[in-house]
C-alpha cells in the first residue's frame, strides 16, 4: 500500500533541480555516425555523402552516382547520482553506453539537367540521463528517495539541392530541415517505509516540431588543388507550441561550421594516400529554459584518415579528438578521442564504415555504417 502527501511546490522543485546536472552536452551534437565520427568529426563540411545532406548540402554537388547510405549507432546515456536537497543537490555524473539504434537513412540522385538532390534522416540530438538519491531532502522531508528519467530526441528530416560548377573546383547548395523534438520527464520522489509514502509522482512527455534552412559552399584553391574547404549555416528552428515542451524549449540552436580539409597523395611512395581534417562548429540562437538551458556552443574536432590501398581493397583507418564544449549551465563538456576503420572492395558499389569514440566522462560511442552506389 502507497501512502500520498500533497506536496504543492514538488513538482516544480523536481525540475529545476535537473538544472544542476553536468549531463554530457549532446543535446543539438550528436554525430550520427558518419565517416566523419571516427575523424574527430573533422570531415563533416568537407564530404561528400548523404551527411551532407544535413551539414553541408554543397557535398552532394560532387556526388555523381546515385547513393544511399545507412547508419546504426549507440544513443548515449548518462547516470547521476544526487545528494542534499534535490531543489539545489550536489552531484556525480558518469556517461554509460546506450542502445544501438538507425541513425541515419539517406539517399542522393543526381537530376538530368545538373546537381544533385538527395533526402535524409537523421538523428542530430540526443541525452538520456537517469538521475537518483537516497537520503535526500524532498520540500522538507529527510530521509526521501528520489529518479528521475530525463530524455530529448531531436531527428531531423531534410531535403536538399547541390550544385557543382564545371571546373568541379566549386560548389553550392541548400536545403529545408524538418525538425521533430522529443521530450521525456518521468520524477519519482517518495519516503521508504511500510506504508511507502509517496511525494512525487509525474510522468510528462511531448513532441514538438518546427522548420529551418541549411546553406552551404565547397571550395578548392587553385593553388592547393588537393584541399577543400567547406562551410554551413543552419538556421535556429522555432518549435510548434504546447504545453508541456514550449516552456522547457522553445528554439533549437542554429548551426554554423567551417572546417578544411587536405590530402597526400603517394604517401610513403606507395598508392595510400591520407586525408587530414579540421572542424569547427557554433551553436547559436537557441532558446530554452532552466530545464534546457542554452547558450552558445562551440564544438571542434581534428582528425586524419590513412586510406591503405590496394589492388583488390581500400582500407581508411581513422583517428582524431573532438572537444564538444557545454551548451548551457545544465549540461557538461564531452571530449572524446575516436577511431575507425572501413573496408571498400575496389570495383564494387558498396562499402562499410566502423567507427568508435571513448569519451573522458565514460561511456563508449560506436556506429557502424553502410554505403552503396546504385550506378558504376
Amino acid at each position: 500500500m502507497k501512502k500520498r502527501i500533497l506536496v504543492v511546490t514538488l513538482g516544480s522543485l523536481g525540475l529545476s533541480g535537473v538544472g544542476f546536472a553536468q549531463i554530457p552536452d549532446l543535446l543539438n551534437t550528436l554525430d550520427a555516425g558518419s565517416r566523419s565520427m571516427g575523424a574527430g568529426g573533422a570531415f563533416g563540411v568537407t564530404s561528400a555523402d548523404t551527411f551532407s545532406i544535413l551539414a553541408n548540402p554543397a557535398g552532394l554537388g560532387y556526388i555523381s552516382t546515385r547513393t544511399t547510405n545507412l547508419a546504426f549507432r549507440n544513443m548515449p546515456r548518462s547516470q547521476t547520482q544526487l545528494f542534499g536537497d534535490i531543489a539545489n543537490p550536489t552531484f556525480t555524473t558518469t556517461g554509460k553506453g546506450g542502445k544501438n539504434n538507425l541513425s541515419e537513412f539517406g539517399y542522393a540522385v543526381p537530376m538530368a539537367k545538373g546537381g544533385t538532390f538527395g533526402f535524409s534522416y537523421q538523428v542530430g540530438g540526443y541525452i538520456d540521463d537517469f538521475r537518483s538519491g537516497q537520503n535526500v531532502t524532498i520540500g522538507g522531508f529527510n530521509n526521501a528517495t528520489y529518479q528521475e528519467q530525463i530524455r530529448a530526441k531531436t531527428d531531423f528530416y531534410t531535403l536538399a539541392i547541390g550544385h557543382s560548377n564545371s571546373a568541379g573546383d566549386k560548389s553550392t547548395g541548400w536545403g529545408l530541415a524538418i525538425a521533430n523534438l522529443n521530450l521525456y520527464d518521468k520524477q519519482l520522489g517518495f519516503l521508504p517505509g511500510n506504508p511507502q509514502t509517496t511525494l512525487i509522482d509525474s510522468t510528462n512527455q511531448s513532441s514538438t516540431w518546427g522548420v529551418g534552412l541549411v546553406f552551404g559552399f565547397q571550395s578548392v584553391p587553385s593553388s592547393q588543388p588537393n584541399t577543400t574547404i567547406g562551410g554551413s549555416i543552419r538556421t535556429p528552428i522555432k518549435l510548434s507550441s504546447n504545453s508541456f515542451s514550449s516552456p522547457l524549449y522553445d528554439v533549437l540552436p542554429g548551426q554554423a561550421t567551417f572546417g578544411i580539409a587536405t590530402r597526400k597523395d603517394n604517401f610513403r611512395g606507395k598508392n595510400d594516400f591520407i586525408v587530414y581534417g579540421a572542424q569547427g562548429s557554433y551553436y547559436f540562437g537557441g532558446k530554452g529554459s532552466g530545464f534546457f538551458d542554452r547558450k552558445g556552443q562551440f564544438v571542434f574536432g581534428v582528425g586524419a584518415e590513412y586510406n591503405l590501398v590496394r589492388d583488390e581493397f581500400t582500407v581508411p583507418i581513422r583517428v582524431g579528438f573532438s572537444n564538444n564544449g557545454s551548451g548551457g549551465s545544465a549540461f557538461g563538456d564531452r571530449n572524446s578521442f575516436t577511431y575507425g576503420i572501413g573496408y571498400k572492395p575496389n570495383g564494387q558499389p558498396w562499402g562499410i564504415d566502423l567507427n568508435y569514440g571513448s569519451p573522458s566522462g565514460g561511456g563508449r560511442d560506436f556506429a557502424v555504417l553502410f554505403s552503396y552506389r546504385f550506378d558504376k
